[in-house]
């Protein structure tokens, strides 16, 4: 479209153009140029030629004034991880197993402690190598120097980072396993047959990864792990231990299975004979003096009464002396409480 001083032209002049000197160039018909002239005709009947002109020439915009929208991050996964030798892969697996147990048996949430490093560092789903180090120490996730370059090797990226992320899924994971399934449910996961029976090591692999052993929560001992063991070993073949009938055992504390089936049926959660176990470490209640129970009940009743009119919290005070377990650290926290419940 040739330039000119002026800013219209007649209609006649405007196809006269477009149909002559640049009809082969661009094709137009003579009703797309008798639309084009009714588009930019003006008042006084002629064509504003030179808003044409802008629509064509000046109507591609400027990319390489805008900031890149796709930082080709967008194309990576987020849950890469690397392969491993088939031992590998199984030692990781228990090694994920044991790390998901302590997360689960403390509630921790692991994410928090790597995005303050992300934000800092402007990472995307990363961290360094020593600050994945130190998170674990912080959380006492206490691991062998093999273990910890076993996790390395699965979940590094750009060869000096950790996929934090991928770490956390596959935790978490195992998490959601271990709460949707059974007490000793992790026994159907050495059981892939669902026979009922797995083999000493993988049972006591099995209580390890639920907490129950001298490092977590539920203490036993190895000796009693081994009693255990002996208790439910596999008549037939005393290398295998029923784990199917101690889950069962466990259970019956808990629940009574096939509730589903028997919608009708009456049960006591607990049963009596549990319920009325005497706490460890606490005086069975009915056989302590009568005068003295009464007088501590009454105590306690004034206590709960002024607690909920009042709203007082308690367990603040208390949680002070928590680490401090001893009676006398009890009798503080008390002697503070009865205070504030005496000036409210």
């Amino acid at each position: 479209m040739p330039h000119c001083k002026l800013l219209i032209f007649l209609e006649s002049q405007f196809i006269s153009v477009l149909s002559g000197q640049l009809r082969s160039t661009i094709g137009l018909s003579e009703q797309e140029i008798s639309e084009l002239a009714d588009y930019f005709r003006v008042q006084d009947g002629r064509i504003f030629y030179t808003q044409l002109c802008q629509v064509i020439h000046d109507s591609i915009p400027d990319f390489a004034q805008n900031a890149p929208v796709v930082n080709g991050l967008e194309w990576e996964d987020p849950l890469h991880v690397n392969r491993l030798s088939i031992s590998e892969e199984r030692r990781l697996n228990i090694l994920i197993t044991k790390i998901a147990s302590i997360v689960n048996m403390r509630k921790l949430i692991l994410r928090p402690f790597f995005q303050d490093y992300e934000l800092v560092a402007k990472n995307n789903g990363v961290v360094t190598i020593g600050h994945f180090a130190r998170v674990l120490d912080y959380l006492q996730i206490l691991l062998a120097a093999d273990d910890f370059h076993l996790l390395v090797k699965k979940f590094i990226k750009d060869s000096y980072t950790i996929n934090y992320i991928a770490f956390i899924a596959a935790v978490q994971e195992v998490v959601n396993y271990m709460n949707a399934n059974g007490v000793m449910d992790l026994g159907g996961h050495f059981d892939p047959l669902n026979c009922g029976k797995i083999t000493v090591s993988q049972f006591h692999r099995g209580l390890d990864s639920l907490g129950v052993s001298g490092l977590h929560k539920l203490f036993l001992s190895l000796t009693e792990i081994e009693t255990v063991m002996m208790q439910y070993q596999d008549p037939s073949d005393p290398t295998r231990i029923c784990w199917r009938t101690f889950e069962d055992d466990i259970d019956q504390v808990f629940t009574t299975k096939e509730l589903e089936k028997r919608p009708l049926r009456v049960i006591d959660a607990p049963p009596m004979e549990i319920l009325e176990l005497p706490r460890k470490g606490a005086k069975h209640w009915q056989s302590v003096n009568l005068k003295s129970r009464e007088l501590c009940e009454e105590a306690v009743d004034k206590v709960k009464q002024k607690t909920m009119k009042r709203r007082i919290l308690l367990k603040p005070v208390f949680r002070d002396y928590d680490k401090y377990v001893n009676i006398l650290g009890f009798q503080d926290s008390l002697i503070i409480n009865l205070e504030i419940i005496t000036v409210m």
